[in-house]
């Protein structure tokens, strides 16, 4: 029986070569590898002076620079700090290393640049907020999501409260900062407090925020829980009372009975 070996059957055709049919087919794979070769060498010249045209052309060279987001960061802090300047070609700047020297900047959250062809730079910037001001062991500005994120300088020029407590424990801010947020929430929708009428938030490990209203004139006892019911518990007592504070030295809203208002002219 015959059995035909497909291996076996080529092997045997390339012994039955001559060796002018050899000689053939080792110079025709000769001469496709010079081919790629000098293709390569044609494609590495030519694109070394593509490159070398696009990186000295005046085409792209960068006339502007597009800052988007940012309110307290200036044009100019962002162009020294990515060292960004006019005439630099486009195709040179490291993106990622511009984002981080940008980032750097003490209101920067996050920056995202990208090239807009052919010479304008855009910088988005995701700032911090500034929410309140923190004393732990110095003056901080603290953010929105409940970060110190710098330091306070005469220059932020920040109206803001002033939370007090933390001077002679500034490293138990951090596992305060989430209630503090949810009391901040939950006066913002307060209809009874403005955000310009909170002074200070006092902070106390246990007797939990003390939120002074009016130039420190009214002492509002909020806890260490249940911020949204108290501040609702709080309309309903100024309220009551003609939606003003005038008269009241301190509301107790802490306590199990209720709201316990002390009066200003009984304290007198």
């Amino acid at each position: 029986m015959f059995v035909y070996n497909k291996k076996k059957f080529k092997r045997n055709v390339r012994l039955s070569d001559t060796a002018p049919e050899r000689r053939k087919r080792i110079a025709g794979r000769g001469v496709k590898f010079l081919i790629v070769v000098v293709v390569g060498v044609i494609a590495a010249v030519f694109g070394y002076n593509v490159r070398a045209e696009l990186l000295s052309t005046p085409v792209l060279a960068v006339d502007k620079v597009t800052l988007i987001g940012a309110k307290r960061v200036k044009d100019g802090e962002v162009v020294e700090l990515g060292g960004l300047y006019a005439g630099q070609n486009i195709l040179t700047i490291n993106v990622d290393g511009v984002e981080a020297a940008i980032a750097s900047h003490s209101y920067v959250e996050s920056a995202n640049v990208r090239r807009v062809f052919p010479s304008t730079i855009e910088v988005r910037i995701t700032e911090h907020v500034p929410a309140l001001l923190v004393k732990a062991g110095e003056l901080y500005v603290m953010d929105s999501s409940g970060a110190l994120f710098k330091k306070y300088a005469n220059d932020d020029a920040l109206d803001l409260p002033v939370v007090t407590g933390f001077e002679s424990r500034p490293e138990s801010f951090a596992a305060a900062a989430p209630r503090l947020l949810e009391l901040l929430g939950a006066l913002a929708a307060s209809r009874s407090i403005k955000p310009e009428m909170v002074s200070e938030i006092h902070s106390d490990p246990v007797y939990g925020f003390t939120v002074l209203v009016l130039n420190d004139a009214v002492k509002l006892e909020f806890g260490s829980d249940g911020f949204a019911e108290k501040t609702e518990l709080l309309d309903k007592v100024i309220e009551t009372r003609g939606k003003t504070f005038v008269g009241i030295e301190s509301i107790d809203l802490n306590n199990k009975r209720g709201a316990v208002v002390k009066s200003a002219i009984a304290a007198a």
